[in-house]
């Protein structure tokens, strides 16, 4: 067989082979990445049973998108010898990864939460893999679990039709492909030749967490009737006896997940990985404290710490400005603690206006301590009530009342700050609780409060809103022109303007970058100054490697910044660095769990990642959140239509038009789904409606240029993108990474446009 050209793979190398055929590095010529080409060897591709075998494989992982199981692309034939394109890892399996090695206990949870979210994922599909172990495991470079070879999988609800044939059945004892290694990690009822249910890669993986840790095999015996004996009935032996130093509740973990009764079996890979991901927060926490005992509560070091959304207690609703204000400012000062961690903003704020017990809000949030409070302003009189709360036991560390005038609220936030530092000092190292740099302020009470109006009118989003905002930042400025907070607000606010098209771009972008400069003149370490040129040399400039240079800067100022992170992913993504955006995205989302524009990110770099029913998923998750967050309808429908789910996408951009009184985005992309689903007046009628709208207000082109491309319409499509390109529409930055353009890859126009971006033509793949 000729494998120098496999259709549009050229062969490159041979990366080795196995009992069911050869596995080659190719690439695709045709997308421009490299990829894993495995055959079936030529003894089996004429029989019928490993030929099954081997197409359930491609079957089973195909019907899965998730980032910790490895990607099927196509099954194809070449020359007769069937073959699967997948994902190529740079990497080791398990079993290369723990062979002569006993891996530190955190980087096995580490790697293990993955395997779970892949098993999770692959249940859910009603796929079980039956066939976990070592050398079906892989752990890649950047330190991404990867589940392998479904070869034995089987539909879940197959098994339901009766009992699934002895995997071990001795005709295959003996055929390539089934090995003593896989025996060694077979669950009781695969044994049996019973009925399988998820429960059966519970068990097998256990066995491979059990390896883990103690660098030995469960199954010890080397005879196929010993091996059986010992699955089904010798004890499983305690990891401690290998090894007494390692925790007891991991010891307690696996046991569970070794249970030969199914029933006492972890029943879901999720109810595992819930105890994976607390043994782990609880091992860091208990390694921060230098103490593995456990320790009464009030010495339990207070590592992390909420600050509640503070109560507004006046009658006048419009003084949540200064109540909303006050926290975020405290917010932000703790955050400059090293060592402590501190729940962001948009996390808390979810828990505003709620009647709350500070102690279950902190075992929600995860936290040793919460900090609630209380204001009320009454004619120039200011009293703020604040109360530290131990998440352990509901008692109050710590509380202190102020009252001071209102032209004093510097004082007050500063002597809040002081105060809660100090009483953090008994739990944290004197150095851990210096306050760090203090964030730039200013000493204009009227000024400090403008540009706390600010704030709060800019977390609306919507455009009057913003608008508003922006007055009071302005406002801030002309009281205090060195206020470097304040400009970096009003930089913030024409990006969000420039980015939802509210105004064309170069009515936001120049203006968002001169507010950041002078920020960043004021002060060079404002993270989110350097956050602000990152994303507009990314959206508006088209220079990306300044852009990186920005944000590099400001996550090493502040790590803890999760819109930095959020922000980070954006450009990576926009380059193609699919793995490293969902990295960003994923940290920013441990940064802020609840905040939704956190939460939606995190979709969207699925989306782009090719990952559309895990970011549908994301997406869902985050209308849990807010069931009316309309940037998420838009992203959701777009997941829905790369997936040919019209209907459904339909109705996604409907709920956003509906949210957003009908802006331009969703228009555009109701008529983009529409035309795709050949519903041809209906998107005639949406694109009447842009047009119309286009007389009076300002409208993307490039929202044009979506429509037409529904159409198929590809030269009115380039048209629209060209005029988008002369008004250096921030839309054009995904060009590489968007799948609405694939239908343009492959048209020379395409890439003039990506180079007149500055952007090289890339591959789309999900890497």
């Amino acid at each position: 067989m000729d494998l120098e050209r496999v259709g549009r793979y050229r062969v490159l190398r041979r990366i080795g082979s196995g009992g069911m055929g050869e596995v080659y590095e190719a690439e695709d010529t045709k997308l421009g990445r490299h990829v894993a080409l495995k055959f079936l060897s030529s003894l089996l591709s004429s029989d019928s049973q490993a030929l099954e075998r081997f197409q359930r494989e491609a079957r089973a992982a195909s019907s899965l998108n998730h980032p910790n199981v490895c990607v099927i692309y196509e099954i194809e034939a070449h020359e007769g010898q069937p073959f699967i394109a997948m994902e190529l890892l740079q990497g080791d399996t398990f079993r290369q990864k723990i062979t002569g090695a006993v891996l530190a206990v955190d980087e096995v949870l580490d790697l293990a939460i993955q395997v779970c979210d892949g098993l999770d994922a692959a249940h859910s599909k009603n796929v079980i893999h039956r066939d976990l172990k070592p050398e079906n495991l892989f752990v890649t470079d950047r330190q991404q679990a990867k589940i392998l070879d479904f070869g034995l999988a089987k539909f879940a609800f197959d098994a339901a039709a009766g009992p699934d044939s002895p995997t071990v059945a001795p005709s295959q004892l003996s055929t390539p492909g089934s090995t003593l290694g896989t025996l060694a990690y077979m669950s009781p009822e695969q044994v049996l030749g019973k009925a399988l249910d998820v429960r059966t890669d519970l068990y097998s993986f256990g066995a491979v967490l059990y390896e883990m840790v103690t660098g030995t095999r469960l199954v010890q015996s080397q005879v196929t009737g010993a091996i059986f004996d010992d699955i089904l009935h010798k004890p499983s032996a305690s990891i401690l006896s290998n090894n007494p130093k390692l925790p007891k509740d991991l010891d307690r973990l696996i046991s569970k997940a070794l249970e030969k009764d199914r029933e006492l079996r972890y029943q879901s890979a999720a109810e595992l990985r819930s105890d994976l991901k607390r043994l782990k927060r609880d091992l860091s926490s208990r390694a921060s404290s230098g103490n593995i005992a456990a320790r009464p509560s009030h010495k339990r070091p207070l590592t992390a710490i909420a600050v509640l959304p503070f109560e507004n207690a006046n009658a006048d609703p419009s003084y949540e400005y200064l109540s909303d204000g006050l926290t975020e400012t405290i917010i932000d000062e703790l955050s400059q603690i090293p060592k402590l961690s501190v729940v962001a903003r948009s996390t808390v704020f979810r828990y505003k206006n709620r009647e709350l017990d500070p102690q279950a809000v902190g075992k929600e949030l995860n936290v040793g301590a919460v900090i609630t409070g209380r204001l009320v302003r009454r004619a120039e009189m200011l009293t703020v009530a604040v109360e530290m709360v131990d998440t352990a036991n509901g008692l109050r560390l710590w509380g202190e009342r102020y009252n001071r005038r209102a032209e004093d609220l510097l004082a007050i936030e500063d002597d809040i700050g002081r105060h809660i530092t100090e009483r953090l000092r008994s739990s944290l190292t004197e150095k851990s609780t210096s306050r760090g740099r203090r964030r730039p302020t200013t000493r204009n009470t009227a000024a400090y409060e403008a540009y706390l109006k600010g704030r709060y009118y800019w977390n609306k989003r919507s455009e009057t809103e913003l608008r508003k905002g922006a007055e009071y930042f302005e406002q801030a400025i002309a009281l205090d022109p060195a206020y470097a907070l304040a400009y970096a607000g009003l930089a913030d606010f024409y990006i969000v303007l420039g980015w939802y098209s509210y105004v064309r771009p170069q009515d936001s972008y120049p203006r968002a970058k001169a507010a950041a400069l002078k920020a960043l003149e004021i002060d060079p370490n404002l993270a989110e100054s350097h956050t602000a040129m990152g994303f507009i040399s990314l959206l508006y400039d088209w220079d990306t490697e300044t852009a990186e240079k920005y944000f590099r800067r400001a996550l090493e100022l502040n790590p803890k910044y999760a819109p930095g992170h959020h922000w980070y992913s954006d450009f990576l993504a926009a380059n193609l660095r699919l793995e490293e955006a969902r990295n960003q995205a994923r940290c920013a989302l441990e940064l802020d769990p609840l905040s939704l524009i956190i939460n939606w990110n995190m979709g969207w770099m699925l989306y782009f990642s090719r990952q559309y029913e895990p970011a549908v998923a994301q997406f869902k998750s985050t209308l849990e959140l807010d069931p009316n967050y309309l940037v998420t309808y838009l992203f959701l429908g777009q997941a829905y239509v790369q997936q040919g789910l019209y209907d459904e996408a339909q109705a996604a951009f409907q709920r956003a038009a509906d949210l957003s009184q009908r802006a331009a985005v969703s228009l555009a992309l109701l008529g983009h789904c529409q035309a795709l689903a050949k519903r041809t007046e209906d998107a005639s009628k949406v694109l009447a409606e842009l047009q119309a709208r286009a007389q009076n207000s300002y409208v993307s082109p490039a929202f044009f240029a979506w429509i037409h491309l529904g159409f198929g319409s590809h030269d009115e499509g380039f048209k629209w993108l060209d005029k988008a390109l002369a008004e250096r529409s921030n839309w054009l930055v995904w060009l590489n990474a968007d799948p609405k353009y694939d239908p343009l890859r492959s048209d020379e126009r395409f890439a003039r446009l990506l180079d007149k971006v500055g952007f090289a033509r890339r591959s789309t793949g999900t890497s």
